[in-house]
């Protein structure tokens, strides 16, 4: 119930007119549909004013150039870039000015792609930047397809991207050239590569010189390659630095490219300064090119270890040092094996020096070959180690040979 507005009588609460005055009561609105069970409606009115806005930046954007259509879209990923959207998405920046046409945003997104493993994508984005005429694209495919054995073609990009000035293309050229045995078209493409500031090329040629005989040309483009942030420019001119006898120069060059991460000047100056009697140092820097990749710094540091009388850090030091392909580590490792009467694995360990080129490796093969009576076999590898210098390989052959075939032979393995 509910008194009426008029006469204060109780009337009921769905009235809509007093039974005892006459008059109508006002009819109260009707309560809207709850929004659940609404219909959605299309205000078409409203769909064409949010759209009119977009249609007239569409029809002025297709009238500009391609310049001013890059350039507007460069100031946008500007301002994204400032507001730290673009800051962990330097791919969506490159694709982006890639199809707008910048040649060298391709090949930026094709080094990401190729960092990630993305092989396939990266040859794709290499190759368009290469057709539109950016050369470091030529000179990146060209290293993807040198990598996977396809040298012709490698060869061609190369030669496209060094045409084209990109000196990276020259340098890795002569690489392929030198290999092919043209050591005189590889020494040209060095110099030109050194010529348009790629280190690579100086050091390269340096190297090549340095074989020749021309210590003076070779100082000169060692020095360049250091000048230019090639450590390992560095790091030869220090090597010619201590030949010539100027050791403070050698130690400087050395810290130089062991600052730069170059392991080779860090063991080298390791050794300059264990000479000294600084082994404190001395071992630092072993150390330092050890954990670096430099294996010579960890067969060092072995060396130090025996001294030290640390029988398991010297094993330790001697196989890694041997697995990195420092021959020096197999030998030193062989010959612990062999003193603990380890025969199999000081054979096998012997056997890698000698197959890597260190002749007391062949010298030691040789000798527990003679001990197991095979006389062949050890005459092939004293005459082996006799060839490549190792004088106590000369010696036993010779008395070796005298007992099989009551003949000698000369220091050069040649029966007199």
């Amino acid at each position: 119930m509910k008194p009426c507005p008029l006469c204060a009588e109780k009337i009921q609460d769905a009235a809509i007119k007093c039974r005892f005055c006459g008059e109508m009561l006002a009819i109260p609105p009707e309560s809207p549909e709850p929004a659940a069970n609404q219909k959605p409606r299309l205000d078409v009115a409203h769909v064409v004013r949010a759209a009119r806005p977009w249609g007239l930046f569409w029809r002025r954007w297709r009238k500009l150039s391609s310049q001013r259509r890059f350039a507007a879209y460069v100031g946008l990923l500007a301002f994204f870039s400032a507001s730290g959207f673009l800051i962990a998405r330097p791919k969506l920046l490159y694709i982006t000015t890639c199809n707008l046409g910048q040649m060298s945003a391709c090949w930026r997104f094709g080094l990401l792609e190729s960092q990630d493993g993305d092989i396939a994508k990266a040859k794709l984005l290499f190759a368009k930047a290469c057709d539109g005429g950016e050369m470091r694209g030529c000179s990146g495919l060209g290293l993807l397809e040198d990598t996977a054995g396809n040298i012709a073609e490698a060869r061609r990009l190369y030669t496209k991207a060094c045409d084209g000035g990109e000196m990276t293309g020259c340098y890795n050229l002569g690489v392929l050239v030198q290999k092919a045995g043209d050591l005189t078209e590889a020494k040209r493409l060095y110099a030109k590569a050194c010529d348009g500031s790629e280190m690579n090329g100086c050091y390269n040629l340096g190297v090549a010189v340095e074989k020749a005989g021309d210590l003076t040309e070779a100082r000169r483009l060692y020095a360049k390659a250091c000048d230019g942030g090639k450590m390992n420019g560095c790091d030869n001119f220090g090597v010619l630095a201590q030949k010539a006898g100027d050791l403070t120069e050698a130690r400087r060059l050395y810290a130089k490219a062991c600052d730069g991460s170059e392991m080779n000047g860090c063991n080298n100056l390791g050794v300059l300064v264990e000479k000294t009697g600084d082994l404190t140092e001395a071992r630092r820097l072993y150390a330092k090119a050890c954990d670096g990749g430099g294996m010579r710094g960890c067969f060092n540091l072995g060396v130090l270890e025996i001294e030290a009388g640390n029988t398991a850090e010297e094993r330790r030091l001697f196989a890694k040092a041997c697995d990195g392909g420092e021959m020096r580590g197999c030998f030193n490792l062989g010959t612990l094996e062999d003193t603990a009467d380890n025969i199999v694995e000081a054979m096998r360990l012997y056997t890698k020096a000698c197959d890597g080129g260190h002749m007391g490796g062949c010298f030691n093969l040789g000798t527990l070959e003679g001990r197991a009576g095979n006389l062949a076999e050890a005459r092939r590898l004293y005459t082996k180690a006799c060839k490549g210098g190792e004088t106590r390989g000369c010696d036993n052959l010779g008395v070796l040979t005298k007992l099989l075939t009551g003949y000698g032979e000369d220091r050069r393995g040649q029966t007199r």
